[in-house]
């Protein structure tokens, strides 16, 4: 039987229902722009939920086909910051998060990797007072999969990953020590993602408490 030396989570749509709020904070971001485009990044921002807001407001201004203006990208970047700074207080936690949170505790460390920005996504924790439950807390401008290189364990066991999109899948697959939880609840796109979960024997839950039935085979 397998058993993870560390467990690693994502945070938007596995600790905090927020992946609702950020797809709304991205709209709102951009509402001087035009609609329609903004429609179609927005239905491409959903899909590609997990990655970097650095990376997803570059993205927007091909969309727009062009480049940005003089100081135009860092006025995105601040404006977004800015509203999702005072929303992350307000969004709920996900369903049994702290207690799942003790209980991967007793399995190893029990770190954050996320495409959110480290700094902000440190304060929230802190402010939220969660940080206490993680060994590290992680995040943009690195990606997830340099994230999980970093944490990669020092010996033969292995690491779970909780996550729900895209780019938390890809980021598990380049690691092979790394065992992929899929949770699907509060997923962004969660029809994207059942069709590249389907068929791969990868374990799927909805709330964090549904790791207490898998966790058993990952004795101590």
């Amino acid at each position: 039987m397998l058993s993870p030396s560390l467990t690693i989570l994502d945070c938007d749509g596995v600790l905090l229902d927020s992946n609702t709020m950020k797809i709304a904070a991205f709209r709102t971001t951009l509402a001087a722009y035009p609609e329609g485009v903004v429609a179609r990044f927005s239905a491409y921002q959903a899909r590609n939920f997990g990655r970097s807001r650095y990376v997803l407001f570059k993205d927007f201004f091909k969309f727009l086909e062009r480049e940005p203006e003089a100081g135009e990208l860092e006025h995105l970047l601040d404006r977004y910051a800015a509203i999702v700074r005072s929303a992350y207080l307000d969004v709920p936690l996900t369903p049994g998060c702290i207690e799942t949170l003790v209980y991967l505790a007793g399995f190893g460390p029990v770190y954050i990797a996320s495409g959110s920005d480290q700094t902000e996504l440190r304060w929230v924790m802190e402010q939220r007072s969660l940080s206490g439950y993680f060994t590290g807390i992680y995040g943009s401008p690195q990606s997830k999969a340099d994230i999980l290189t970093a944490l990669a364990p020092k010996s033969a066991r292995r690491a779970l990953f909780v996550g729900d999109a895209k780019a938390d899948l890809e980021a598990a697959q380049r690691h092979h020590w790394c065992d992929f939880v899929y949770m699907r609840r509060f997923a962004a796109a969660p029809a994207e993602m059942s069709l590249l979960i389907e068929g791969t024997g990868l374990p799927v839950i909805n709330v964090l408490p549904d790791l207490y039935e898998l966790l058993p085979e990952y004795s101590l």
